[in-house]
């Protein structure tokens, strides 16, 4: 496994701008994404999954995004806005629950699912649908997880793949086996659908109280967002959700295997969502040569490496692109 700092990585192009940047153009920036850019969705019996998608004549790449739980579609503006002159195809897909995909219950935005497949499905559907069989994939938290089942079970892989912050633990104050084992049980004994003691509807954290991101200009317009959109957020997990989710993580961290495609992974390793030593372990377990995973480690970053500070931010989206998609940035 090759480990290293973020803090030591040399970027061959400055596609991601600071935060200086983003600002001067916002309004560029807000323009292409609702003129440019495509929301469509994907159907099957009642459910209706969001895509958002960026294609070009003859494109040179398919580059496939997985976002982490609970978030929209708005949040991918800055990033695809940095990417629009790269002769790609962009693709961000929506699994059940997030974005503008159907939610799982009509009267409450819990997030809940009966079977961690049920996501690994969406995104198969998703690509079958939209004819995706080679493609590059980024993914971002519990999108890293999704990303990591499906390159287990299933046949459609990609080629690469960059995992940000990813989803391989939850961060909690309590042995592995107490936390396992209680959700478990709450999930057998009726309360599957009901949130967890950190679960609740959505409700606005003052920046000074987050742990999610440095950057409150990021934070705060991403969640201004939400309050212009209030049909939007989701709400936090339900006992299944994070009993399924556990037992995904235990199958990936005990299976027996070694990564046969290139893969990369930023840890921030200051998170407080997921768990950073967890990550390493599986990284260093499944590792199939010293250079396989890639592993940068985000000393000081929180969890929300799309909305951290821009020392963050331009070098985790800034390698994983590198890698991903290096060769057809000029």
């Amino acid at each position: 496994m090759f480990l290293k700092s973020l803090e030591d990585v040399k970027l061959n192009h400055s596609l991601i701008k600071d935060l200086e940047y983003e600002i001067q153009n916002e309004s560029a920036i807000e323009e292409y994404f609702f003129d440019r850019v495509d929301n469509t969705f994907i159907s099957y019996g009642k459910l209706n999954l969001s895509v958002l998608s960026v294609t070009k004549v003859d494109a040179a790449q398919n580059l496939v995004i997985i976002p982490g739980r609970g978030e929209c579609e708005y949040k991918y503006a800055y990033l695809l806005y940095c990417l629009k002159d790269i002769n790609i195809n962009i693709y961000i897909l929506f699994v059940r629950g997030n974005g503008k995909s159907s939610r799982y219950f009509k009267d409450s935005p819990k997030c809940h699912i009966e079977s961690f497949s049920e996501y690994t499905d969406d995104i198969d559907l998703i690509l079958s649908r939209l004819n995706i069989n080679n493609y590059v994939l980024m993914a971002f938290s519990l999108g890293c997880l999704i990303s990591l089942s499906y390159y287990i079970r299933y046949n459609n892989k990609p080629q690469k793949m960059a995992l940000l912050a990813p989803f391989i633990y939850p961060y909690f104050k309590l042995p592995d086996s107490i936390l396992f084992n209680f959700t478990k049980l709450m999930s057998l004994c009726g309360f599957k659908r009901s949130y967890t003691p950190h679960g609740k509807d959505y409700s606005f954290i003052p920046f000074n109280q987050n742990h999610h991101t440095h950057c409150q200009y990021r934070y705060e317009k991403y969640h201004k967002y939400y309050a212009q959109h209030p049909q939007l957020p989701s709400g936090g997990p339900t006992y299944n959700f994070v009993y399924k989710s556990m037992l995904e993580q235990k199958y990936l961290l005990e299976k027996d295997f070694s990564f046969d495609i290139p893969v990369l992974s930023v840890i921030s390793m200051e998170d407080k969502v997921v768990n950073p030593t967890h990550a390493l372990e599986f990284f260093k377990r499944h590792s199939i040569s010293d250079q396989n995973p890639q592993i940068f480690l985000a000393h000081g970053a929180y969890h929300d490496l799309l909305n951290e500070e821009s020392k963050f931010q331009t070098l985790s989206l800034g390698a994983a692109l590198d890698f991903l998609i290096g060769e057809f940035i000029k």
